[in-house]
């Protein structure tokens, strides 16, 4: 069972310009400048008081700041109602909450800056309020990034926060899902930076709502095989007529034994599958595991043969993202592949620090020599930019890495090269190491070098690094499989 929790503002609906619009009319009644638009979106999703103060160039909440709070929300829906502004789901985040409220296994809610009025106001406009099982707002915890709205919510539902999703659009949001010790997946089309939502925390980070799919069902797939065994047959699982009771007992569902003797591989038309006491493995959609060529098959038969008394699907990162390549990126290849060139668009390497000037020439030092290689090798020009603003790279640029990345275009080299793009934010990292233009280690350290210049100056501490640990496994176990695709069968 998995909850999956969405941010509102930004994330679901479209609201900066009505929201924009009331904070313009509060700080004209309390006698201040009109905040530019850019400056009320920066502070989406906090609560309101302190997004105020925030805007106001105050560090808390003061009682002016409270007082402009209570003139907000006086005023609200009389400017909803009269300014022509209002809050529109955004494209494609229907099909992915139908999609998600049609699965038995997962768990819609909300956590959101809004108060509970707001948000029911939203959810019951969009036919959506009986799907959203649980629910935090403004009005029962803490302001984001405090991480009471997604505890209170894992819960209310019976649900471990190990096995909650939380998608936003803002860098509070991701702060958040990380305090709770939750899954964070940022949204590009809200109102924060993408390479903004890295840096403060996201697991991922997708460009349309349809990526979301893709991602969550990710998660999904190993879960899925603990509900059938490998051969396709279907083993009911622990259930009750309540759903809280129903969710607590799938939580606590023990790994499977381990039932099989021997693991081997059955060469075919179309690659090599794997076999369990000569039996055919089957993916959760009920394919046939099967891999391009031996080397990338002696991968998994070891993952399958390295299980002990148990069978612990987080000690098969290589099974896993087969799974993931057969079942969901050879459907959809197409919209995988777009989706790395997008993040050429974003590019982690583009977007520049303004000071200090260590971190300037370290960037500069170690980041240019890769921009000047993707611009030589492949007639990629991209721009620099200082800060975070975002700047359109030219179309040249962009048509000339999605050529250079035409050669990978097959559901296993992508489903690797998507990995290794989500988990570095760099189109072209993943690039020059898909042609061996820099190794795995330097691929790694060249990605985090905003991470490891801030841990030298301010310290680490044990949960980071025990992400970045787990990031680092997930990246090494996709690399093993993209090189064992590159041998020669």
């Amino acid at each position: 069972m998995k909850l999956v929790l969405f941010d509102c503002d930004g994330t679901l609906v479209d609201s900066a310009g009505l929201i924009h619009e009331v904070m313009r009319h509060t700080f004209i009644a309390f006698g201040k400048p009109e905040p530019a638009i850019e400056t009320t979106k920066s502070i989406i999703g906090l609560t309101l008081d302190i997004a105020i103060a925030r805007m106001d160039g105050k560090p808390h909440a003061d009682d002016e700041a409270v007082a402009m709070a209570s003139h907000y929300k006086a005023i609200f829906a009389d400017i909803r109602r009269d300014s022509g502004f209002g809050e529109t789901m955004f494209d494609g985040i229907r099909e992915v909450l139908d999609a998600l409220i049609a699965r038995e296994d997962v768990w819609l809610g909300a956590v959101t800056g809004k108060s509970r009025r707001g948000l029911e106001t939203i959810l019951e406009g969009h036919g959506l309020k009986p799907h959203f099982l649980v629910c935090r707002t403004a009005d029962d915890c803490p302001s984001k990034p405090h991480p009471a709205m997604v505890t209170e919510c894992c819960d209310e539902a019976g649900i471990a926060p190990r096995e909650t999703i939380v998608i936003g659009d803002a860098i509070y949001d991701m702060q958040m899902a990380k305090a709770a010790g939750a899954t964070a997946i940022g949204v590009a089309w809200g109102y924060a930076k993408a390479h903004d939502l890295w840096k403060a925390g996201a697991d991922a980070v997708v460009e349309r709502p349809a990526d979301l799919l893709a991602y969550i069902h990710w998660e999904l797939l190993m879960r899925d095989e603990l509900s059938q065994d490998i051969f396709g047959t279907f083993i009911p699982e622990p259930s009750h007529e309540d759903p809280v009771r129903r969710a607590q007992i799938q939580m606590k569902r023990p790994l499977p034994k381990r039932f099989y003797e021997s693991v081997g591989m059955e060469e075919r038309e179309e690659g090599f599958s794997i076999t369990l006491d000569g039996k055919s493995v089957k993916t959760p959609a009920k394919n046939l595991l099967t891999l391009p060529n031996r080397e990338a098959a002696e991968l998994v038969v070891a993952e399958w043969a390295g299980q002990g008394e148990f069978i612990n699907p987080a000690t098969m990162p290589i099974t896993k993202l087969a799974n993931t390549a057969i079942d969901a990126v050879s459907n959809s290849l197409d919209d995988v592949f777009d989706e790395i060139v997008r993040f050429a668009g974003t590019d982690l390497l583009c977007y520049r620090a303004d000071g200090p000037k260590e971190l300037i020439d370290r960037q500069s030092a170690r980041w240019d020599p890769l921009l000047a290689w993707v611009s030589t090798a492949h007639g990629a020009r991209f721009i620099l930019v200082e800060g975070v603003m975002h700047q359109e790279q030219p179309q040249e640029a962009i048509g000339a890495y999605a050529r250079a990345l035409e050669r990978y275009r097959d559901p296993f080299q992508i489903s690797c090269l998507n990995v290794v793009t989500t988990l570095t934010g760099s189109a072209v990292l993943t690039l020059a190491f898909a042609e061996g233009a820099f190794d795995l280690d330097e691929v790694w350290s060249l990605a985090h070098l905003d991470e490891d210049w801030t841990i030298e100056h301010w310290g680490s501490d044990a949960e980071a690094e025990s992400r970045r640990e787990a990031r680092y496994s997930e990246f090494a176990s996709a690399a093993s499989l993209f090189a064992a695709l590159q041998a020669a069968s």
